[in-house]
């Protein structure tokens, strides 16, 4: 039956109606899957979101910002767990929030004001927003791994989880060598200074909703406790003082016992060489497990990567057992036991944004290129395709 369903799907989507009026040059700055996996919201760089309902197969809402604050290239979405609610946030803090299940869809909107004051000069902004199932609470995330909690609606914030912190200044010269695609580069020795911090756009919420992962986005990732707003534990890391350290995704396993991370470790200089990988957590003792993929013998670390391409997400599929790893022009399933990649999917693509594993197990949904489809995880191919913001 369920294969008959993705037929029925699959067909809706590659017939359904063009819309009219969005420009042809906007491009995905954002994305959200509801946990159901029936809706899917994407954002544009107009300042627009585009969703999608799977269940039958097509757009069924255009929703514009209450702002126009020009094009925004990065900006944060979110989608309640049963896809009524929609929440956006550009990069400037002012929040929109629509109710699909109402027939006025006239969105609440407020600005997150004390997100945008000025920490030692650097303008804090919104980078990740969350809804929470009291169906009032919406998490707010900034530079530094600053989370606040929203009353949206009240407009009003209900109290700060964390007031982040800001990365260090380092500063460090090194000598050392890293080995991708089976190709060793021995890098002179060089110097670097990282002044302005790595800007965080990470943070991810447990499934029961009772825990909130945050990070600086360099050297700290904290567990909070989301009805305390109390700190759980804070999670450490080898970082090689030769190499520029950032963490540049969270993400829960299902049952919140595993907590999946993309650290990246780059070098100074002029050429830079990427050693990105994937870090698996054990939340309950703050230990880390698995490294994706793990570390040779010598210490250096192997890669199936180019060195232009950057990992940018990982996510646990339902089993957790296996990670889906994002990269800049496509992704792929690895196992985390054994630190190998079991499935290459797509793979070539000019602007790969995002994929998000579907709660049935056997479907990722892609958003790439201006273009939404589903892939079968087991087999890599392709189930349906949509063009987006047409």
């Amino acid at each position: 039956m369920r294969s008959r369903t993705l037929v029925a799907v699959a067909i809706i989507l590659a017939s359904g109606p063009a819309a009219l009026g969005e420009p042809p040059e906007v491009t995905a700055s954002g994305a959200a899957l509801s946990s159901d996996g029936q809706v899917i919201a994407v954002a544009d760089d107009a300042n627009s979101v585009h969703v999608y309902d799977l269940k039958i197969g097509k757009r069924s809402h255009f929703l514009k910002a209450s702002r126009e604050n020009g094009a925004s290239r990065r900006t944060a979405v979110a989608v309640s767990a049963d896809g009524r609610l929609v929440g956006y946030a550009d990069e400037n803090a002012y929040i929109t929030i629509w109710d699909l299940s109402k027939k006025d869809t006239t969105p609440i909107a407020f600005e997150t004001a004390s997100t945008r004051k000025v920490v030692d000069k650097q303008v804090v902004r919104v980078h990740t927003i969350a809804f929470l199932p009291d169906r009032k609470s919406l998490l707010v995330a900034g530079r530094g791994g600053s989370i606040q909690c929203w009353d949206y609606t009240t407009k009003k914030l209900a109290r700060t989880i964390s007031e982040g912190a800001k990365s260090p200044n380092r500063s460090w010269k090194w000598r050392g060598r890293v080995v991708i695609d089976g190709m060793e580069f021995e890098e002179v020795e060089g110097t670097s200074n990282d002044s302005n911090g790595w800007e965080s756009r990470a943070m991810a919420v447990s499934q029961d909703s009772k825990m909130v992962a945050s990070t600086n986005g360099i050297d700290s990732i904290w567990l909070w406790d989301v009805a305390t707003g109390k700190e759980i534990r804070k999670l450490s890391f080898d970082k090689s003082p030769q190499m520029y350290t950032r963490v540049a995704s969270l993400s829960f396993s299902r049952d919140g016992k595993k907590l999946a991370t993309v650290i990246g470790n780059q070098s100074g200089g002029s050429r830079s060489y990427i050693a990105d990988y994937a870090a698996v957590w054990d939340v309950h003792e703050g230990k880390l497990t698995h490294e994706v993929p793990p570390k040779e013998k010598d210490g250096s670390r192997r890669t199936s990567y180019r060195s232009t391409i950057i990992l940018t997400h990982a996510e646990f599929d339902v089993s957790g057992e296996n990670l889906v790893i994002d990269h800049t022009v496509g992704n792929a399933v690895w196992e985390i036991a054994t630190g190998k990649k079991s499935q290459s999917f797509t793979d070539g693509w000019r602007s790969f944004f995002r994929s998000f594993v579907h709660p049935d197990g056997e479907l990722v949904i892609v958003v790439a290129d201006r273009t939404l489809f589903c892939e079968n995880k087991k087999t890599g191919k392709e189930v349906w395709r949509r063009e987006l913001f047409r």
